[in-house]
């Protein structure tokens, strides 16, 4: 078989891997992972872009996610579930084919084990069904578009982007200052960024009008719940400092002293700003981890991948300037020291189910209260998702309305001022500062009653 043959088994080698990791692990996820599914559910029904119908807020950081995966459960009977799985596993193909592309200039074997090296973060498989693969895959075709002077496809892809994320706003404000920085002295520099800038308007635009007319604001309500969270002060330690121990997770077998990883960071990051092939996508990643840290919202472990992939391009870029520089023994070393680390194991049995204390609940519910139900709880993905369209109540506001200031405060039981839910969920025991107060208040227990109780959880009906 030619070189070029060897490659290309290789690479679809890679794809068929990222498919099987996937399909492994397709109900293996976070909680808003569901809450996705409830939106796509929603699309795919005809209800339109919302968690329950009814409710104004936008409570979907992204717009692109769950109308591809509404859109890709068409053809495939309406199973969500699945429709999720093969959306991040093409995300994740790219997004390996990508980086493979990025480092071809590096030789072969670099630009191949770079590949490999992105199916090797850790954190990646806990993101399944968030936009966090599709937003890396976007962000880094639209480095290589910019890179290649594609300005037309840039200006598509960052409007993409946007629609994907956001927080994807960011990469346009680095490669805006390096085009202005390095390639402003160009005779046609100011039809590049015509071009770029009309494109991603284009596309951004149609969705920015119709949120601001429908929700009020383009901009998702999650983040304004997350600073209400910070506020509360319930969530414990900083942004930063939950970033730090998310480096923890590259060491999946425990090999290494934690603190170590931590440290290997900003040589990696380092190295990928000086030699790396992808080196403004490693400051995109940078830059927006710093924002974050500035912003200070509560971290949750997907908020860490931009930054887990900066130092994984930068680490991919080391190797390959130790192979380049027939250092090629000491390369392999380390970049398969790295993924006996770090790669997800395939021998081991596939990984249970997440949540199956709220599945119970949602089992219960469905069997026990008329669709007109309103349910409500802190956690609303896993169970929002299995109560067949019943209307559920966020007691965090993340995706319908809440009294922010009072969770700002503290104050989680303010939901007992009414409208009150029909059925409530609580853990079994309470979490004490969310769930307690509401327990104790005269007011719940003259308005409720324990309808059931499972491992783990209780649900209490109106009287």
């Amino acid at each position: 078989m030619k070189k070029a043959g060897w490659e290309i088994f290789l690479l679809l080698g890679l794809c068929a891997l990222a498919l099987f990791l996937a399909l492994q692990r397709a109900e293996w996820v976070p909680d808003d992972s569901d809450i996705v599914l409830r939106y796509a559910a929603n699309l795919l029904h005809g209800k339109g872009f919302c968690y329950s119908p009814g409710d104004r807020v936008l409570g979907s950081t992204s717009v692109l996610n769950p109308l591809l995966i509404a859109g890709m459960a068409v053809p495939l009977g309406g199973d969500l579930i699945l429709s999720r799985a093969l959306l991040f596993a093409l995300s994740l193909s790219g997004l390996l084919l990508l980086v493979y592309r990025a480092f071809r200039k590096q030789g072969a074997v670099p630009s191949w084990l770079a590949a490999t090296n992105v199916l090797a973060l850790p954190l990646l498989y806990r993101t399944l069904g968030l936009e966090t693969v599709l937003v890396l895959f976007l962000a880094t075709g639209s480095v290589l578009f910019y890179q290649a002077r594609r300005y037309r496809l840039l200006g598509l892809s960052l409007g993409v982007l946007y629609l994907a994320r956001p927080d994807g706003f960011v990469l346009v404000l680095v490669l805006l200052g390096h085009f202005l920085l390095c390639r402003r002295q160009e005779e046609d520099w100011k039809a590049p960024l015509a071009w770029v800038g009309g494109l991603a308007l284009a596309v951004v635009l149609p969705w920015l009008l119709y949120a601001w007319t429908h929700f009020g604001t383009p901009l998702p309500g999650t983040l304004e719940a997350k600073m209400a969270q910070r506020a509360s002060g319930a969530w414990g330690g900083s942004f930063f400092s939950g970033l730090k121990k998310s480096l923890d997770a590259f060491d999946t077998r425990g090999l290494l002293p934690p603190k170590l990883l931590r440290w290997l960071l900003f040589p990696s990051l380092l190295f990928g700003l000086w030699k790396g092939p992808l080196r403004l996508l490693v400051l995109w990643g940078l830059i927006l981890s710093l924002a974050y840290c500035l912003l200070n919202p509560p971290f949750y472990h997907w908020y860490g991948l931009p930054l887990h992939f900066a130092a994984l391009l930068g680490f991919s870029a080391l190797v390959a300037w130790l192979w380049q520089g027939n250092k090629r023994i000491p390369a392999l070393i380390l970049n398969l020291g790295f993924l006996l680390l770090a790669f997800p194991s395939l021998g081991t049995p596939k990984p249970s189910r997440t949540y199956p204390e709220y599945r119970e609940a949602a089992k219960w519910i469905r069997a026990h209260t008329p669709k007109s139900a309103k349910i409500a709880a802190f956690e609303i993905g896993v169970l929002g998702f299995r109560i067949e369209g019943r209307p559920i109540r966020d007691f965090l506001g993340l995706v319908g309305p809440a009294d922010y200031q009072a969770i700002a405060r503290g104050e989680f039981a303010w939901w007992l001022a009414g409208p009150l839910p029909d059925c409530v969920l609580f853990h079994r025991p309470p979490w004490k500062r969310l769930e307690a107060p509401a327990l104790k208040d005269p007011r719940f227990s003259r308005s409720y009653t324990k309808a059931w109780e499972g491992k783990g959880v209780q649900l209490f009906l109106r009287r």
